[in-house]
């Protein structure tokens, strides 16, 4: 089937046709969607966390909000050409659950009555290639509004990087997604996406970094983008320190060793909203704060040392402030 492209990311996005019922754009802008807006983000990112809850890491949706200007686009996946995205969350040092997927997406107008999303969890090569899959569910959207679509499967563990990836699956099945801003080269971009087609000379069936993809026949190519896809995660946070030397004589300085589990986990800025703000935006870390009584004010450290003024049972708190998104 020949299928044509596209809209071009010059001044005015005008699109190329030729004469064909169903045309194949890949990467157009998107209208704006008050799901998305900057004030329901920081509204949500600002959100206390619970101890053990479902976290659905919107990763690639908050580097566009935070990090970029929310210019977001669109891009779509063809059953017919045995076409998916995949997205790559790095891992390491600690177990995580995965519960499902979640993607912003929608069955595309004109096209077939529904579409078929397979939503899987696979394995990845050093080079963030898709190996493996390890979970999947599908979901069938007949609508074609844009919306958060949910995905849950039964959960499984996972200890080293892993990907999302977005399939459709029945014949004439076109499902569009949002993808964040495909203007290469932005501060943010960091070669985690992979796209796989039949159709595409580039692709030929096999994993591709985005650039690579969207060489070949996309006018105003290449581009670079990641897709609003996201693992829903789980873990449990453990907050504890150690403190000596106690007891301690009135004066003496006692040091705080922060003890906190899962480290890694709280130390990823793909998991800890508070490392990802320390990694891209130079932000002081504010993952841990430690109230030590009284009046005085919260000490946002690691670890710490601190010296009591009064003889007493002090009894000193640590907060853990970890979490991305819920």
């Amino acid at each position: 089937m020949k299928k044509i492209l596209l809209s071009t990311l010059i001044l005015g996005f005008s699109t190329l046709v030729w004469g064909q019922t169903q045309v194949k754009s890949s990467v157009r802008p998107a209208a704006e969607n008050p799901l998305l807006n900057n004030s329901s983000l920081k509204n949500k990112l600002n959100t206390t966390k619970t101890l053990a809850c479902v976290d659905t890491i919107r990763y690639p949706q908050v580097k566009e909000q935070i990090l970029g200007t929310a210019n977001f686009f669109v891009f779509e996946l063809w059953a017919d050409d045995n076409e998916s995205m995949s997205q790559t969350f790095l891992l390491s040092g600690s177990t995580i659950g995965i519960t499902g997927v979640e993607f912003f997406g929608r069955n595309k107008p004109g096209g077939t009555a529904s579409v078929t999303v397979r939503a899987s969890v696979y394995n990845v090569d050093g080079s963030n290639n898709p190996t493996t899959e390890i979970a999947f569910a599908n979901i069938t959207l007949a609508d074609t509004n844009f919306a958060y679509r949910q995905v849950n499967f039964a959960p499984i563990t996972v200890s080293g990087n892993y990907a999302v990836v977005i399939r459709p699956t029945n014949l004439g099945g076109i499902v569009d997604f949002y993808v964040n801003d495909a203007a290469p080269s932005q501060t943010y971009d960091e070669n985690l996406s992979r796209a796989k087609s039949d159709f595409y000379t580039s692709s030929n069936g096999n994993w591709v970094n985005i650039p690579t993809y969207t060489v070949s026949g996309f006018t105003g190519g290449p581009f670079d983008f990641e897709m609003l896809a996201a693992p829903k995660i789980t873990y449990t946070i453990n907050t504890d320190f150690t403190a000596s030397p106690t007891p301690s004589c009135l004066g003496t300085p006692v040091t705080f060793t922060n003890t906190t589990t899962p480290t890694s986990i709280l130390n990823s800025r793909f998991y800890n909203y508070q490392e990802f703000r320390n990694y891209f935006q130079t932000v002081p870390d504010s993952t841990y704060a430690y109230a030590m009584g009284g009046a005085t004010p919260l000490i946002w450290s690691e670890n710490t040392t601190f010296t009591y003024a009064t003889a007493a049972n002090h009894t000193p708190i640590l907060y853990t402030l970890g979490g991305f998104w819920n």
